[in-house]
C-alpha cells in the first residue's frame, strides 16, 4: 500500500507555498506529539502555539483519541465539550 498521490497542481501549489511562506505551515516536532498524554495536558510549550492556531491537523487514530480524552462522545458533540483544547481538523 502507498501512500496517496497529489495531483501536480496541488502538489506544486503546497510546495510553493511552503517554499515561499514557512510561517503559513509551520512543521513542529515537540517530544510531546509522542507522549501518550491527552491534548488537553501538554507542556505549555507545546500548547500555547496550539491555542493561538488558526487550526491544527490531527492524523491517525492514536492523535483522535487523544483529541477526545479517549473517550465516547456522541457524534454531534462540539470539539471544545469533548475537551479539545484548540481548534482542530482530525
Amino acid at each position: 500500500m502507498g501512500m496517496p498521490s497529489l495531483d501536480c497542481s496541488t502538489q506544486s501549489k503546497l510546495l510553493f507555498t511552503l517554499n515561499h511562506d514557512p510561517c503559513l505551515f509551520p512543521i513542529q516536532a515537540e517530544p510531546d506529539w509522542g507522549e501518550p498524554r491527552h491534548f488537553n495536558a501538554l507542556n505549555k510549550n507545546l500548547s500555547d502555539p496550539l491555542n493561538n492556531s488558526i487550526s491544527v491537523i490531527a492524523k491517525g487514530d492514536r492523535n483522535y483519541r487523544r483529541l477526545v480524552q479517549d473517550r465516547q462522545w456522541p457524534l454531534d458533540t462540539p470539539a471544545a465539550t469533548a475537551g479539545v483544547p484548540f481548534p482542530v481538523l482530525a
